[in-house]
């Protein structure tokens, strides 16, 4: 009887990890296009960070709820912020280098193409007259 509960608590850590873990990879994400858009002010980022820490509270709660019937337990928090940590030390940097790297390049590659199509769009509006 209690190994099948610690091997319960057990799977409830292991599920708090990939949640952590999740909701790095959500935050990496805005941070990316962050640093791809470059146009963010800072009001817009807070509101931006609101938003995001609201959402991620309430699905904690949910997840707390559902596992753990609400009950708060030390475990549980620990496996959402290693996950977290979990996550950062091994992909979070190489997501965030590497994703900016790409879609950088692809905006780039995106202007070459685009500016063609604008060029010849113009002309042919010119010629029209």
């Amino acid at each position: 009887m209690i190994a099948v509960q610690i091997g319960q608590e057990v799977w409830h850590f292991v599920i708090t990890l990939y949640w952590g873990m999740i909701f790095s990879a959500i935050y990496d994400s805005i941070r990316l296009a962050r640093r791809v858009v470059r146009k963010f002010h800072t009001g817009m980022m807070a509101a931006e960070d609101i938003v995001y820490w609201i959402c991620i509270s309430l699905w904690t709660f949910r997840i707390l709820y559902e596992l753990n019937d609400g009950k708060l337990r030390a475990f549980l928090i620990v496996g959402f912020f290693a996950g977290a940590k979990l996550y950062h030390d091994a992909i979070g940097t190489y997501f965030l280098r590497y994703g900016t790297r790409f879609l950088n390049f692809l905006r780039k590659l995106l202007k070459k193409w685009i500016k063609p199509i604008t060029i010849k769009h113009r002309n042919d509006r010119n010629e029209r007259k």
